[in-house]
């Protein structure tokens, strides 16, 4: 399958996350005639090389720490 074969080349690239909503975000921010700034603060809950899937208990924690995170970048940027 594709999978079993992209996930060794990814890894070999240093790739440790990988999803496909933010692709459309920086996209749309690209090609924007407004000046529009994109990021994105991922939490990881698998191990999808590895076959690992995510442990329940860390998914509150983990989502509190993405919107901490952003909206500090959203402070910084803002100053």
């Amino acid at each position: 399958a594709k999978e079993e074969t992209l996930f060794p080349k990814l890894l070999a690239c240093g790739v440790v996350n990988f999803e496909m909503e933010t692709s459309l975000l920086f996209t749309l921010a690209t090609i924007s005639t407004r000046n529009i700034q994109a990021g994105a603060v991922c939490a990881v809950y698998a191990e999808r090389h590895a076959r690992k899937g995510f442990d329940p208990g860390i998914l509150v924690e983990a989502e509190k720490r993405v919107i901490r995170t952003g909206l500090e970048a959203v402070r910084i940027l803002a100053d």
